[in-house]
This record gives C-alpha cells, structure tokens and sequence, in this order.
C-alpha cells in the first residue's frame, strides 16, 4: 500500500521518508488518530495517522509515523485485558 513515512522518528512534520510502499506483513502499525491536512475547507479525514512498531523488512522505520489513505488500509481492534 501507498502511505507516508516521517522523516523522523515520532513525527515531526516531514511525510518525506525515502521508503513509500509496504506489501502486506512488512510492519506491525498501531493506528493512533484519523488526520486531514486541511483546517478550513472541507476536512474528511482522509487519512490514518499510525505509528510503525516495528518492520522486520524495513527496522529502520520502528517508532515512526505513517499516514495511510483510508481507502488503502483498514483499523482492526485487538481487545486486551485490563490489570
């Protein structure tokens, strides 16, 4: 899938890492907001704001922040116990 990658870990403002595509099973990405770059037309929230937790293609990528067009990804909820 086509997504953005921060240039630096944690975000920072810069969509510009070299890497641009990752196929299926290339990283585990934890889904963190819904994000739109406009702030007063018309905000859809196009995008999924994540955060790479890891990538055994890609190790580099760990702790930093992808968008993800919507129509390319899908949020799935992982239930946890509460201690």
């Amino acid at each position: 899938m086509p997504l953005m990658i921060s240039r630096e870990k944690h975000g920072g403002g810069y969509w510009d890492h070299p890497i641009k595509h990752l196929a299926p099973g290339e990283a585990r990405i934890v889904f963190r907001d819904y994000f739109d770059w406009d702030q007063h037309a018309l905000i859809d929230f196009r995008y999924y704001r994540g955060l790479v937790l890891s990538s055994a293609k890609h190790p580099d990528i760990a702790e930093h922040e992808v968008l993800i067009e919507t129509i390319y990804g899908r949020v799935l909820y992982e239930a946890t116990p509460v201690v």
